[in-house]
């Protein structure tokens, strides 16, 4: 479960089964970069790389990648179209809603390995 805080500037990742328990994951800016600045309104992004203690890391609960995404910040007509707006939180919620069976996939491989 990934709960960003737009407020705080925080981003929260929880297994679902691990809530409340310390998995030693930290998430922060490659480079330790210490501001974002934008170049064009058509570029806006929001992306954190994840790693931790013993190599831990999200790729097996968020489909292959070891980053997390968040562009909520922006959607508005101000920064993207309605069309695009509509079509990203589609497959948002698509992709989220397919996150379990992706995670039970992954258990799958890594016991069969």
């Amino acid at each position: 479960m990934f709960v960003f805080d737009t407020e705080n500037y925080t981003v929260n990742v929880y297994k679902i089964h691990n809530l409340g328990n310390d998995t030693n994951v930290y998430l922060s800016f490659h480079n330790i970069q210490n501001s974002i600045t934008r170049n064009s309104e058509k570029q806006l992004y929001t992306l954190y790389h994840v790693s931790g203690g013993e190599n831990l890391d999200v790729i097996e609960a968020n489909f292959g990648e070891n980053w997390i995404e968040n562009i909520d910040y922006f959607l508005n007509t101000d920064n993207f179209s309605q069309e695009f707006i509509d079509k990203y939180v589609y497959w948002r919620d698509y992709r989220e809603s397919r996150r379990q069976d992706y995670m039970d996939a992954s258990i799958l491989r890594r016991n069969a390995q």
